[in-house]
């Protein structure tokens, strides 16, 4: 069953985790903004070259619906890495307004504290969100093929371990991402994933192009780390063929989408 929901025409919401944990996170659509083509219409990113003014709107109608400030999100750079920061209270707001006061050089947030929005952006990259409903921790990272290579879930699961989780209580989401099939990468790609690859996860198409699902990627990496199988839920929501998401496959000069997570 679908884990991401259409909550309203500017949000996928896993309200299921919500209702069970009190724990919001979802991620956002390109309807119901104010910026114009190419970034039609709810573009979250400042970094893609559209209005900041315009920007800065569309996240605020985001976390509005769910009563939610601007100036209590958090945002990091995403540099295509796996290195994590961890959030506090104090630093509600970085990243809300400009690109100059975000969390730098990291693709992953964690934090305890409860009423921070912890936020990233995505146009065909993995969303992966953490929790541990024992520690109330939770955590959001950015996972492109760069990052899953390196080991981005690897490192949010080392951070949360290392903030008191144990690894039979961390539940992860896999977020809508682009899919298998609209997925084609070079075998130089395929070769630094971080675990063997097998047909299911990457299928060849020739001698150097291949098609990989870097949702599943994600997913057995995960449960090869020791998360249990039945606490990982991934969306098979693709970002290249749904029409109400942004894609950077389908349309490089496009927004993106705000993943969330906050209690």
């Amino acid at each position: 069953m679908e884990l991401f929901k259409r909550q309203s025409p500017r949000r996928l919401h896993a309200e299921e985790i919500q209702n069970h944990y009190q724990i919001n996170l979802g991620i956002s659509t390109r309807i119901g903004g104010v910026s114009k083509d190419p970034f039609t219409s709810l573009n979250t990113g400042l970094h893609v070259g559209d209005d900041d003014a315009d920007v800065i709107e569309n996240r605020r109608r985001v976390l509005n619906e769910m009563n939610q400030s601007l100036s209590q999100a958090v945002f990091a750079e995403q540099v295509h890495g796996k290195r994590v920061a961890v959030v506090e209270k104090v630093d509600a707001g970085r990243g809300a307004y400009t690109l100059t006061d975000h969390i730098p050089g990291v693709d992953g947030l964690i934090t305890k504290a409860s009423g921070v929005v912890l936020a990233q952006f995505y146009a065909d990259c993995v969303p992966l969100y953490f929790f541990d409903p024992v520690q109330r921790l939770i955590g959001i990272a950015h996972a492109g093929w760069k990052g899953t290579a390196k080991g981005m879930a690897k490192t949010m699961l080392e951070t949360c371990l290392l903030l008191g989780s144990e690894i039979e209580h961390i539940h992860v989401a896999i977020g809508p991402a682009i899919e298998k099939e609209h997925y084609q990468v070079s075998r130089a790609v395929v070769e630094q994933m971080p675990l063997p690859i097998t047909n299911e996860l990457a299928t060849k198409l020739s001698e150097d192009q291949y098609v990989l699902d870097l949702k599943a990627v994600n997913e057995h990496y995960l449960v090869t780390l020791g998360v249990k199988p039945h606490h990982i839920n991934k969306s098979s929501i693709d970002t290249y063929s749904h029409p109400d998401l942004y894609s950077f496959r389908r349309q490089q000069q496009t927004g993106r989408m705000m993943g969330y997570i906050f209690q």
